[in-house]
């Protein structure tokens, strides 16, 4: 669990909390069942608070009912004195979890240079590959899709190509979008869409965003697209929303 204690539009403070107080060390802050709507004790790891992007966060479980000032004055557990204390075990593989939020992304960071490296005569022959309609391979083409890990291995040994390099070759989306996108309001619509289309989440992700971009990309005409408009229109559209 994750206590968020700041926020912004595209990030939150949080720290760690478990449930073991036998587990808590001189760092963390031992708090009574009452101090939450969980009913339980907390300990709350207040020296590994971590910036951690929106799209980590998965569902509200409730709210803590004291201050930062009091969660300074809490009790703590008892120092660690060696590293072979279990404790300080079970503290780093948290700080390792936290280490793979702040690296999670689901959206591309390539070069956009795809198309290069996509044979341009066989549409048909490649789309089979893929194992996705023709329409799927033209915008790949054109940077109005992106290539998935399943896709990539699929295109590798055809392409003679190593599978990172063509992920890297991915087209990026606008970052403004992807910060829309990673707000909570969306995950419920991403999760529906995938399990509409019997895609795993982050394909529903990458479908989502490059659709909206391709349809912003040929109406804006160099304005910046009001992006959280066009997702509420997508959405309503491809999950027949009223």
């Amino acid at each position: 669990m994750l206590l968020v204690v700041d926020a912004s539009r595209r990030s939150v403070r949080a720290v760690p909390v478990t449930l073991d107080v036998d587990a808590a060390d001189d760092s963390a802050a031992m708090l009574s069942a009452e101090s939450s709507d969980l009913a339980c004790s907390l300990v709350v790891w207040l020296a590994d608070a971590t910036l951690l992007p929106l799209r980590v966060m998965d569902r509200y479980l409730g709210s803590l009912t004291v201050n930062l000032g009091e969660l300074n004055a809490a009790d703590r557990g008892r120092p660690v004195l060696t590293a072979a204390d279990d404790r300080a075990v079970q503290r780093a593989r948290r700080q390792d979890i936290l280490d793979t939020f702040v690296a999670a992304r689901w959206a591309p960071e390539g070069s956009g240079n795809l198309k290069e490296l996509l044979p341009s005569s066989d549409v048909k022959g490649l789309a089979q590959v893929l194992q996705v309609p023709e329409r799927t391979v033209v915008a790949l083409r054109r940077g109005r899709a992106a290539l998935t890990s399943e896709q990539a291995e699929r295109l590798a040994p055809v392409v003679h190509l190593p599978v990172e390099r063509l992920l890297a070759a991915n087209p990026p989306l606008p970052e403004d979008l992807v910060a829309d996108l990673d707000q909570p309001g969306y995950r419920a619509k991403v999760v529906a869409l995938a399990e509409r289309r019997g895609i795993d989440e982050i394909e529903a992700w990458l479908t989502a965003g490059f659709a909206v971009a391709a349809v912003a990309h040929r109406q804006t005409e160099g304005e910046k697209p009001a992006w959280t408009d066009r997702l509420d229109h997508y959405f309503a559209l491809v999950l027949d929303e009223p």
